[in-house]
């Protein structure tokens, strides 16, 4: 978890590899639903401070969205959950490719 507390910087690119980390840390039991959440609310306040340059804004309110329904985890069911994750890792993806 020092991983993802550990933010002297953040970018765009930063924030998609520190929600990746988050989800595969939760997929190994490592975290509660709880705990990602909490880490996925951290890592939205820092990333809101972040102001991108010109042409990376469309990837950065992308990817604020995407942090946003991160943050939403914790309300997660167990049948909506895995579709909600696998949905969240590919749009992570195209955030990348943006």
């Amino acid at each position: 978890m020092s991983k993802i507390l550990s933010l002297k910087e953040i970018n765009n690119d930063i924030t998609i590899e520190k929600m990746e980390l988050i989800i595969n840390l939760y997929e190994q039991g490592t975290l509660t639903k709880k705990e990602a959440s909490k880490l996925a609310e951290y890592l939205l306040k820092k990333f809101k401070a972040f102001k991108p340059q010109k042409e990376k804004k469309e990837q950065y309110e992308f990817i604020l969205d995407l942090c946003i329904s991160l943050t939403t985890i914790k309300r997660a069911e167990e049948n909506f959950e895995t579709y909600y994750l696998k949905s969240l890792k590919e749009e992570l993806v195209k955030a990348k490719k943006m």
